[in-house]
C-alpha cells in the first residue's frame, strides 16, 4: 500500500510538473505575440505617416515597403500558432544554409539599415547547412539582429559572422552601438528585464526580444551569449548550435 501511494504521489507530481511547463510555453507564446507583433505594427504605421507628409518620394517605395511589413507581420502571425501547436513536441527540423537565411534577414531589414544609413559586413561560408525549426530559428536570430540595429548610431557598422568547428557552428552578431555593463551579462536576457533600453532612435523595449531568442535557440539545444565592454562601446551576440548538416549529406 505504502509503495503504491508513492506511485501515485510522484505520479501527480510529474503531472504537475509537466502542467507547469505547459503553462510556462503558453505564457512565452502569449508574450511573442506582444513582442513580435508590435514591431511592425509600429513600423506600418510611421510608413503610413510618410506617405501623408512626403509628396517627394513615389508612393509605390513606401507601398512596397508596406507590403513587405505585412508579409512579416504574417509570418509572425503563423511562427506564434506553429509553436502553439507544436507545445513542448520536438521541432521538425530541416535543414538550412546559414549564409542564404542571414542574407534574407538582412534584406528582411532593409528599411531600418536604409534609415539608418548602416552598413552590414557579413562573413559567412556558404557551406555552412544547420538542423534547425526554420521558422522559429529565423524569428530568435531576427530578435537579435533587430537588437543590433535598434541600438546602433546612424553610420555605424554591423558584422555578422559564422564558423564551423566540426559538429559546432557559431554565429556572431556585433554590432558598435549602445553596449552595455559587463555585470548585465545575464540580466539582459531576463523576462521583461530591467536592463533594457531605448534605441538610438528612440526605438521603445518590453525586455522580451533577448529572452525569446534564448529560449528559442534552447529549443535546439543551443547557447546564447551576450558580451560588452561597457556602455556605448557595442556589444556582440553569439548562437552556439551543437548540430549541423553540411551540404555533403543532403
Amino acid at each position: 500500500m505504502i509503495d503504491e501511494a508513492r506511485t501515485l504521489l510522484s505520479s501527480i507530481q510529474d503531472t504537475i510538473a509537466h502542467l507547469d511547463a505547459m503553462l510556462a510555453e503558453k505564457n512565452d507564446m502569449i508574450d511573442l505575440l506582444s513582442h513580435d507583433l508590435r514591431s511592425p505594427v509600429t513600423r506600418i504605421l510611421g510608413l503610413s505617416n510618410l506617405i501623408k507628409i512626403d509628396s517627394e518620394t513615389k508612393k509605390s517605395i513606401y507601398a512596397d515597403y508596406i507590403t513587405e511589413e505585412c508579409n512579416s507581420l504574417l509570418s509572425v502571425l503563423e511562427n506564434i500558432l506553429l509553436m502553439l501547436k507544436e507545445d513542448s513536441r520536438p521541432f521538425n527540423l530541416t535543414p538550412v544554409n546559414l549564409d542564404q537565411m542571414i542574407r534574407e534577414t538582412i534584406h528582411f531589414f532593409g528599411f531600418a539599415l536604409t534609415e539608418k544609413k548602416l552598413n552590414v559586413e557579413l562573413s559567412v561560408d556558404s557551406s555552412i547547412y544547420i538542423s534547425v525549426q526554420k521558422e522559429l530559428f529565423i524569428q530568435a536570430v531576427r530578435n537579435i539582429i533587430g537588437n543590433a540595429i535598434k541600438f546602433s548610431a546612424d553610420g555605424g557598422n554591423i558584422f555578422i559572422s559564422a564558423k564551423q568547428d566540426n559538429d559546432q557552428v557559431s554565429l556572431s552578431i556585433q554590432d558598435e552601438g549602445l553596449g552595455f555593463m559587463p555585470s548585465d551579462m545575464e540580466k539582459i536576457f531576463d523576462r521583461f528585464t530591467s536592463a533594457g533600453k531605448k534605441g538610438t532612435h528612440g526605438e521603445g523595449s518590453i525586455g522580451l526580444g533577448l529572452y525569446l531568442s534564448k529560449k528559442m535557440i534552447e529549443k535546439h539545444d543551443g547557447k546564447l551569449y551576450a558580451e560588452s565592454k561597457g556602455i556605448n562601446q557595442g556589444a556582440t551576440f553569439t548562437i552556439v548550435l551543437y548540430s549541423l548538416i553540411t551540404k555533403k549529406s543532403l
